[in-house]
């Protein structure tokens, strides 16, 4: 995909933003012109000349979007009683970032907010990459793990990534 100036980018329609390209610091931009820069949109508040950066305020405002998140894969090898998590933050859906971001953990098919038997867990490791991480503990031998990322903007909204699963070693009782 080329991502150049003035390069068509597929955004979230239902946020208004399907005719969004991909920022260019050397490029000419119109009022109303939105932008994303990989990481966040932006709409342009009147013209904006070559080499006016997104942070310039009177230029750019930060269009709000939804969050998104992904659930990873957990880092192997899985032990008797723990593993890690991961996670990674597409879009933060503001400039704010997110207030709270980790992990629902179940040993039913859907770990969600107040259901029973549902584990929160927090992330304890963020990367510079986006993503986070955090340990389980107290996991039950030979079980089927269900878990998602989640995390919460700024302004309240949440986002969760796919339901993955892992299962627990069987434990070794023999003399």
């Amino acid at each position: 995909i080329n991502l150049g100036k003035s390069t068509p980018w597929i955004a979230k329609q239902e946020d208004g933003l399907k005719n969004a390209v991909r920022w260019n610091q050397d490029g000419f931009y119109s009022a109303g012109n939105v932008v994303y820069n990989g990481t966040l949109f932006y709409r342009a508040l009147g013209q904006v000349f070559p080499g006016i950066p997104l942070s310039e305020r009177q230029f750019w405002e930060n269009i709000q979007t939804e969050p998104i998140v992904y659930t990873g894969e957990v880092l192997n090898p899985v032990s008797l009683s723990s593993t890690t998590l991961k996670g990674l933050v597409i879009e933060s859906g503001s400039e704010n970032g997110l207030s709270r971001k980790g992990f629902l953990l179940a040993t039913h098919p859907t770990p969600d907010f107040g259901s029973e038997g549902v584990i929160e867990i927090l992330a304890t490791r963020e990367l510079e990459d986006g993503s986070f991480e955090a340990d389980t503990s107290e996991l039950l031998a030979d079980r089927k793990y269900f878990y998602k990322a989640f995390g919460f903007s700024m302004d309240g909204q949440l986002a969760f990534g796919s339901v993955l699963s892992f299962r627990t070693p069987q434990a070794n009782n023999s003399p």
